[in-house]
């Protein structure tokens, strides 16, 4: 009952998220600009996400040029927070009312501070995303995604170990067993 909850929550604010930046779309390659250099990643990702792409990381890479003053740098091991912007939060008033927003973001952000309890209390690091795309450096591959990307939650966690795949996480699903394999704690 509770992760059926929970994606019902998703899948409401992904139905209500800002669309994003398309200038500069690539067909095969993405370029990352940033303030001292340039990235190109490979993507094969939609513009926009559907419903079952909600979790999958790979739909979140970038395929557009992307200004390095829009791009949060993390180099470290850690868990991103991602919480809607106030631009999210005004739409999701206006498509939902008040009392429906109240209650969705109460749980929301319930089940986003029951996970950063348990992720704090483990020792892993966590980041709040501040811009709206994030490049995570991993020691093989960097990774530029959009945080924003158009349908994408407005809350959300994203695991990232610098010697593997960032994951893209439901809070509701945080658990030891998960933190302890992802980061590779004793």
């Amino acid at each position: 009952m509770r992760i059926e909850k929970f994606i019902l929550i998703l899948l409401i604010f992904s139905s209500c998220t800002q669309q994003s930046k398309k200038e500069g779309v690539t067909q095969d390659t993405v370029t990352v600009v940033s303030n001292s250099s340039e990235v190109v990643i490979d993507s094969n990702s939609v513009d926009s996400l559907s419903a079952e792409d909600l979790f999958k990381f790979e739909a979140y890479l970038v395929k557009s040029k992307v200004n390095g003053a829009d791009v949060q740098t993390i180099s470290e091991s850690s868990v991103l927070v991602v919480n809607p912007t106030d631009e999210q939060i005004d739409e999701m008033i206006k498509e939902y009312g008040e009392e429906d927003f109240s209650t969705i973001a109460e749980d929301a952000s319930f089940y986003q501070a029951d996970a950063i309890s348990l992720i704090d209390s483990l020792g892993v690091k966590s980041v709040n995303a501040e811009k709206p795309y994030a490049l995570l450096v991993g020691e093989k591959t960097p990774w530029t995604i959009n945080l924003r990307k158009e349908g994408a939650p407005g809350w959300m966690l994203i695991f990232f170990n610098k010697n593997k795949t960032p994951e893209i996480v439901p809070a509701i699903d945080v658990n030891r067993e998960m933190l302890t394999r992802y980061f590779e704690l004793k």
